[in-house]
């Protein structure tokens, strides 16, 4: 799920009032179960897009439904479906996440290969990537047997794609090319 601007904005005002209010840690921990909670229920996500369902109702249900949360986090749901904006909870709370990361230092990489990685072979593919003490690497490992041989890459916008594949659909361009 990719945030718009308007999620990224409501989830920067949300990180900056739990830092200054203090409960940082309470309003992640709140917002990363938001998000799991949103990323595995369809249910959910059509109740948020719902015209019939008025706004008064959505914030009873959700303020049930949530009410372990820390106060902040609360008022904040409250907000969001007072102005009528439930339906990009979701991806509020996708983009509170990825800003967590960055707040915390940590880097997802995603690692495509065309088998399961030994951790050995994982961790000499890590050593790689740029070395510093205030970055903390989160690494996922894909399997696509369509790559024949190699890896790819993603970190943040960039890719390195060292795969099989790759490099044949390189060498296919630059013979189409002549």
């Amino acid at each position: 799920m990719k945030g718009t601007k308007s999620s990224l904005r409501y989830a920067t005002a949300l990180l900056e009032l739990a830092i200054e209010k203090n409960v940082l840690d309470d309003v992640s921990n709140d917002i990363d179960y938001l998000h799991t909670v949103c990323s595995e229920n369809n249910d959910l996500i059509a109740f948020l897009n719902s015209p019939i369902i008025n706004s008064n109702k959505k914030t009873e249900i959700l303020e049930d439904l949530f009410s372990p949360f820390n106060e902040i986090t609360i008022r904040f749901i409250r907000l969001i479906t007072k102005n009528k904006r439930e339906n990009i909870l979701p991806a509020i709370a996708f983009s509170f996440v990825k800003l967590m990361q960055k707040h915390r230092g940590i880097v997802p990489v995603k690692i495509t290969a065309p088998y399961p990685l030994k951790d050995e072979t994982k961790n000499n593919i890590i050593s790689k990537l740029p070395q510093n003490k205030e970055i903390t690497y989160d690494v996922s490992v894909e399997v696509d047997e369509d790559l024949l041989g190699g890896f790819i890459i993603r970190m943040e916008d960039k890719q390195i794609d060292a795969s099989i594949r790759g490099r044949l659909n390189d060498l296919k361009l630059a013979f189409n090319a002549n």
